[in-house]
């Protein structure tokens, strides 16, 4: 009448990985799953090993009241064996791509009573109010979805001191530090992919 286990029995291929998100991404995750852009990817933090591409294969029907996130379970074929159960790894689900897409820095963005704003720099170096629609940001960046077209520049810093027709003066940027500005100084916005 022993209960104690005399083998412990783990699958290692494929392997299940168990995660959380907040349920303010319930809706997106699940409107996106079923689209053929969607992905899983699981790393090691530390890993010098590439992310494996997986596939979520459970959405959990209730959600932790207490902590307020859903739990998800990915399936990883894990053939390299890199994957072991109780192991810490990063999920990332990329819901979708968005090609030339305009992405701004999210300080460029101001919030108005009604709408977002940015202020744009015009040829003669003064600034006017122009209303954007947002779409998802990552890593500080913000994609627009509506109101700006890819070059035109815009003022990343020193807002509050701005108003329509205010004269501003570029400041010198580091190029390895696209977004870290020291004044009032225009940038360009970027054109590029962004992930959901």
């Amino acid at each position: 009448n022993d209960t104690t286990p005399m083998v412990t029995i783990t699958q290692s291929s494929p392997m299940y990985v168990t995660f959380t998100i907040p349920e303010s991404d319930f809706l997106r995750i699940r409107e996106y799953a079923g689209h053929a852009n969607f992905r899983t990817e699981v790393s090691i933090p530390g890993s010098s090993q590439p992310a494996q591409q997986g596939k979520l294969s459970l959405i959990d029907n209730t959600v932790d009241t207490s902590t307020g996130t859903i739990r998800l379970k990915a399936t990883f074929e894990n053939s390299d064996r890199l994957l072991y159960p109780g192991l810490f790894t990063n999920v990332v689900l990329t819901l979708g791509t968005q090609p030339q897409a305009v992405v701004v820095p999210s300080q460029a963005v101001q919030i108005g009573q009604d709408n977002s704003f940015v202020y744009t720099v015009k040829p003669d170096m003064t600034v006017e109010v122009r209303k954007v629609k947002t779409g998802p940001s990552f890593n500080e960046m913000v994609v627009i979805d509506e109101g700006l077209n890819p070059g035109d520049k815009i003022v990343t810093d020193g807002q509050l001191r701005l108003v329509p027709g205010a004269t501003v003066q570029a400041k010198d940027q580091q190029r390895s530090e696209p977004q870290q500005n020291t004044g009032a100084s225009p940038q360009e916005s970027q054109s590029s992919g962004a992930g959901k």
